[in-house]
């Protein structure tokens, strides 16, 4: 497997200097020739799709899930909707789009195998998604046996799904909400396979890493962190809901982001989580991926953005990783992962400012007096010659919010002894 790929950086006297960046990652027995994975889901659907996602240059595919509960293999369609006509940008309602529509015995005799071969052709990882029949053990370990047999390399346990629940009982993220369940079933599964499993969580627990603790415990490889919550649209115009009028539409986008490295840092930061972790919500750029591996996370997954702007996305996203490497001369992503999960604190551990500790300063060399931070909502900023000026300081809350408006970074809040606390 070829691990490195060469850049050529030019260097002030016009020379090129070759350098080269390792985005290879390794975890679970398994090398991945990159960190950015497809997640299971409609691009990962068939032989077809996961090609796509292999020339797309995905360094694994995670296929849509497996399970042997028919009334989980029918949904209605349509069934993934964009919702960028309601002015929501990079975001998507996926309602009835379940799991795969073949019988588990079909997949692993006819579709399974075909995936495999397709992923091996181009060096990419596969990894195969199952959902159980609830807490009926039996039925997730025949499960895992039928798709290690014919071929699987890696399974991945799905007790992520936002509204399978709402067909089935016990299935897909009431599992991950419930750390006991969780436990048995990944136990069971790990006693009857040999090849590695992963547990990927639900972004509806709030104790997510707890069930990631006791998932690690029962003996899984690794941890994918997470899938989208529930939600759903009204459609004013026609007076109905967009799509299906259906109570548990699968909800995701970029507005995830934020939540998703929360309770990434948070699965990271106990210490009982003891298997590497992957996956991350809202990633649209190189620039969303890194942030999750600058928090630990060995790889991360794609699927709405993939669905919005191609399967192409893959290679643009480690193309903007490389760059970066190089950039920051980093030879190796495990030189960043984690790098900064130590400088997370507790809320109770930051400095107990009061009123007036720290306050705004303001940069009228920068200030071109577009008037943004205008919404002060204590008045401390005016607009004078056409500049901003902190005429009421002593009502300053510190706060940061003009500043984080600011396109000109021309504000930064200081201490009372002149030291910046934060600037852009």
């Amino acid at each position: 497997m070829n691990t490195f790929t060469t850049r050529f950086v030019p260097l002030q006297s016009g020379r090129m200097e070759q350098k080269m960046s390792d985005i290879s990652v390794r975890f679970a027995g398994l090398e991945f020739k990159n960190p950015v994975f497809a997640s299971s889901g409609p691009i990962s659907d068939s032989p077809d799709t996961v090609e796509k996602c292999c020339k797309g240059g995905a360094g694994a595919v995670i296929c849509k899930t497996v399970t042997p509960i028919p009334q989980l293999r029918v949904y209605p369609r349509p069934h993934d909707l964009s919702l960028e006509k309601f002015g929501l940008d990079r975001t998507g309602l996926g309602c009835g789009k379940l799991f795969a529509d073949e019988a588990p015995e079909i997949w692993a005799k006819e579709v399974l195998p075909r995936c495999v071969e397709v992923c091996a052709k181009y060096d990419v990882v596969f990894i195969q998604s199952i959902l159980g029949d609830g807490k009926n053990i039996d039925s997730w370990i025949s499960l895992a046996q039928m798709m290690e047999e014919n071929g699987a390399p890696a399974l991945e346990l799905n007790f992520s799904c936002p509204h399978s629940s709402a067909v089935a009982q016990m299935t897909g993220a009431q599992l991950g909400m419930d750390p006991v369940a969780a436990h048995d079933v990944a136990a069971a599964v790990r006693k009857h396979v040999k090849i590695p499993i992963f547990t990927k969580m639900t972004s509806r627990c709030e104790d997510v890493d707890q069930v990631a603790a006791a998932c690690a415990a029962a003996g899984a490889d690794g941890i994918s962190v997470f899938n989208n919550p529930v939600g759903l649209w009204v459609d004013l115009e026609n007076l109905s809901y967009f799509g299906q009028p259906a109570s548990a539409w699968g909800y995701g986008g970029a507005f995830m982001q934020p939540m998703a490295l929360y309770k990434t840092a948070k699965v990271h930061q106990n210490p009982n989580v003891t298997v590497p972790v992957y996956g991350g919500t809202g990633i649209w750029n190189a620039d969303d991926a890194l942030r999750f591996i600058l928090l630990g996370n060995h790889a991360v997954q794609l699927q709405i953005a993939v669905m919005e702007l191609g399967y192409d996305l893959f290679k643009q996203i480690t193309d903007g990783i490389e760059q970066y490497m190089d950039r920051k001369g980093i030879a190796d992503l495990a030189e960043i992962r984690g790098s900064i999960l130590p400088k997370l604190v507790s809320n109770r551990d930051l400095p107990p400012d009061k009123k007036g500790d720290v306050v705004i300063s303001i940069d009228e060399e920068r200030c071109i007096g577009c008037e943004r931070c205008k919404c002060c909502m204590w008045g401390v900023i005016e607009i004078q010659n056409g500049l901003a000026k902190a005429v009421n300081i002593d009502r300053c809350h510190g706060c940061g919010w003009c500043m984080s408006l600011c396109e000109q970074n021309a504000m930064r809040v200081i201490e009372k002894s002149g030291e910046v606390r934060m600037q852009f």
